[in-house]
């Protein structure tokens, strides 16, 4: 993509799911949704003679990057060990032995610099549960760690360039 966020002018941007009718029809003038990966920010732009395929499998409106951040997971079920696999700034997967279902709330320290004390994320919910992975959600975090966290998903972004 040559265009960038018309909030804070990254160029990490994710195209996504048209969101009703109203988006549909535009996607047929070559006019599409798409999220930056940094900032949040969900906009419609045109881009002349491109047209996407629809993925109905994959609604994600972030992309992930590939981690191996050690993380620990508390709940009710006390807290556990393991590591983030991949990243985004609305959750990730973690691989970890315990004994999570599908809907546990949990809280998350993701521990990303070792300079640094961890990312806290006060509210996550496991929505996928395979193979000893979890896939969370982000549901709370303080305005200061969501800071920390967008300030690492553009470190890995730009090391994914």
């Amino acid at each position: 993509m040559n265009f960038t966020c018309p909030r804070c002018d990254s160029p990490f941007l994710q195209r996504v799911p048209e969101d009703g009718a109203l988006e549909r029809l535009l996607g047929r003038c070559f006019i599409h949704p798409f999220r930056c990966q940094i900032c949040r920010h969900r906009f419609c732009a045109m881009r002349w003679r491109i047209r996407y395929d629809r993925e109905v499998e994959d609604r994600r409106q972030y992309a992930r990057r590939p981690v191996r951040f050690p993380v620990t997971v508390s709940s009710p079920f006390g807290e556990h060990e393991g590591r983030v696999t991949d990243l985004s700034l609305s959750g990730c997967s973690i691989a970890v032995f315990a004994p999570y279902g599908v809907g546990d709330v949990l809280s998350v320290s993701l521990n990303a610099l070792d300079d640094k004390p961890p990312i806290e994320v006060d509210k996550a919910v496991v929505r996928t549960v395979s193979q000893g992975r979890l896939g969370v959600e982000f549901l709370t975090l303080r305005d200061p760690e969501e800071a920390r966290l967008r300030g690492l998903m553009r470190s890995l972004w730009v090391e994914g360039t």
